[in-house]
Parts: structure tokens; C-alpha cells; sequence
């Protein structure tokens, strides 16, 4: 069905949403699993760290989700990097644990940079305070794409996306 299965987490650890989880996707025949976001939830584990408990969750929804032969998405929260000389948050962002991003096949970062992201050329290729995506990782393919991304109000949508190619940018 074209309609979406929402199942609220909130209160339980991973663990019990798991067991559900997968008992939704397989009574629903859903296609796409959203995680959102990782640092909200918990879980019955006893783990060493902050870390640990992140890395934990993640690889417990994972597991549910390819068991099932489905697609996931996990959200996170991302922290600034005090790096002045950095125009944009990169894989290393992912709040609290490096294994989540090191871990995933595709990582897409979403963030309005507080100043413009130059191209080699001398242009711009995101404006500063711009929404845009960096596609930061892709397994299987090219990585280092921005899309600029403009905010629709007469849909409240983004309008279509368009890439700028990797070597274009000035990293």
C-alpha cells in the first residue's frame, strides 16, 4: 500500500521495538524502515558507554531490517566541528559513535552551512544558510555531491534536487 505504517518507539528499549518491528514489516509488507532518531532511544543492554549503546542500537535495527530483506534509514543528530577552516559537517559528525557511519552503506547529510561552500572555480556551489544535502558516503558508488536543496511553500516540499559534481568543490 501506498500509505505509510508508523509505530511509535517512545518508552520502549530497542529490544521490544524490535520484536515488533519485525512483526510489522512482515504483517505489512513494508518496504523502507526509518529509524529517527538513534540518540532518542534505549536499551535493556547494559553497555560500556555512550558509544557502545549507540553502535548497539544501530546494529540491533539493522539486523531487524535485513533480516527482512528491507531498506533502512537511520537518523541522527550530528555536532558542529569547532574546525573553522571545515564549510561542512562529513561522515566523523554523527553524534556519539563513528561505528554508525562507519558501519552504513550510504551516509546523506542534511545541514544549512554558515557560510557559502566554494567551488574550485571561484563560484559557489551552496549559498551560506542554504539547505543542501552531501552525499558523504556511498558504498557502491561516488561520494562528495552537494544538493542544494529549495523550499517549496506552495507544496511544502522540497522543488527537485540538482547535484554538483565532487570536483567541483573546494574541500
Amino acid at each position: 500500500e501506498p500509505l505509510p505504517v508508523y509505530l511509535d518507539g517512545r518508552g520502549r528499549s530497542i529490544e521490544k521495538l524490535c520484536v515488533q518491528l519485525d512483526r510489522v514489516i512482515r504483517e505489512h509488507t513494508v518496504d523502507m524502515v526509518a529509524l529517527d532518531y538513534v540518540q532518542a532511544f534505549n536499551n535493556d543492554k547494559p553497555q560500556q558507554d555512550k558509544r557502545n549503546q549507540i553502535t548497539y542500537i544501530a546494529r540491533k535495527f539493522t539486523d531487524v531490517v535485513k533480516a527482512n530483506g528491507r531498506a533502512g534509514l537511520i537518523f541522527s543528530q550530528i555536532t558542529r566541528s569547532d574546525d573553522t577552516r571545515k564549510h561542512h559537517p562529513d561522515k566523523h559528525s554523527i553524534r556519539n559513535s563513528r561505528d554508525v557511519s562507519n558501519a552504513a552503506e550510504v551516509i546523506l547529510l542534511g545541514f544549512e552551512p554558515e557560510k557559502a561552500i566554494p567551488d574550485r572555480y571561484g563560484g559557489i556551489v551552496v549559498q551560506a544558510g542554504q539547505k543542501c544535502l552531501l552525499l558523504d558516503k556511498c558504498k557502491d558508488g561516488p561520494r562528495g555531491k552537494f544538493y542544494p536543496m529549495q523550499w517549496s511553500p506552495e507544496c511544502a516540499c522540497f522543488d527537485a534536487v540538482v547535484s554538483v559534481q565532487p570536483e567541483q568543490v573546494a574541500l
